[in-house]
């Protein structure tokens, strides 16, 4: 994105009164690991965060794949501190680490309008996490949360984009027990927040039991995603007396998980079936 280009958009941000929607997606088959810095990652979010500190007309935000990397993506959260207009941004893919996942927390917990927030396929760990995962305790907007990996080999692009060679994430930058529990906390007071994405993380038994002991009091939520973590049989034990008398959740993916088929698991199953009436 050239000096021209970004000098088109700061114009239309500052001066239009009519834009809704800014979408400014970028689908290249850079790793979300590489090291490929120039000066246009730095200069587009500044762009953005100065916008939207007195935009009062967009509401939309695309900005994946956009190599924002985490002090761009400070400057736009900063922003969000002071813009109650902007409701969706999506910022999958681009090297956000626990640092920004923290700043976003706190635009968060500061009455911000975000109702949708995507921050897939990024470095987010443990502490991003838990930091998210407190401030939807006090949180009255974000109904949408995406923390998941996504896989894009099926899509056409080669490659997978935001992996490392090897095809695995490492460790440090995928979500464990303890960002799990947050926002298992969190959902026992959090009446708002309906989609939340895992998937492709860490998360194993200790986790996930703490994930359905909350949906035995929240009945706002509607879709859970855990897919590909490392949940056991053990992981599920609580599961099926949550599900019967959790009145919310319409769709559970635990595809991809380390669950085998038992009896004991199929009856709970079947009984929590049997009481659910969602």
């Amino acid at each position: 994105m050239n000096d021209s280009v970004l000098e088109t958009i700061e114009h239309v941000l500052r001066s239009n009164r009519t834009l809704k929607t800014l979408d400014l997606l970028s689908i290249s088959s850079t790793s979300m690991f590489e090291e490929r810095r120039t000066p246009e990652h730095f200069s587009l979010p500044t762009i953005l965060a100065n916008a939207l500190r007195s935009n009062c007309t967009v509401t939309h935000l695309n900005l994946r794949r956009r190599s924002i990397f985490s002090p761009g993506a400070n400057e736009i959260s900063q922003a969000l501190q002071s813009n109650h207009t902007l409701t969706h941004i999506n910022l999958e893919g681009n090297r956000i680490d626990d640092s920004a996942a923290e700043n976003f927390a706190g635009a968060l917990r500061s009455g911000c309008a975000l109702m949708y927030l995507d921050l897939s396929s990024n470095m987010i760990g443990d502490s991003g996490a838990v930091a998210l995962g407190k401030a939807l305790e006090s949180n009255r907007t974000l109904t949408y949360l995406d923390l998941g990996y996504l896989d894009y080999s099926d899509h056409g692009f080669g490659q997978q984009i935001f992996l490392m060679g090897d095809g695995e994430v490492p460790e440090k930058y995928r979500i464990g027990d303890s960002g799990a529990t947050a926002f298992a906390q969190a959902l026992r007071s959090n009446s708002v927040l309906a989609r939340l994405n895992l998937q492709h993380n860490r998360i194993s038994d200790r986790g996930a039991a703490a994930l359905w002991l909350s949906l035995e009091l929240n009945c706002t939520l509607t879709h859970l995603c855990l897919r590909g973590n490392r949940i056991e049989n053990a992981g599920v034990a609580d599961l099926g007396h949550a599900l019967q008398v959790n009145c919310g959740i319409v769709y559970l993916d635990l595809r991809g998980n380390d669950l085998s088929q038992s009896e004991a698991s199929a009856a709970s199953f079947a009984g929590a079936l049997q009481l659910n009436c969602v």
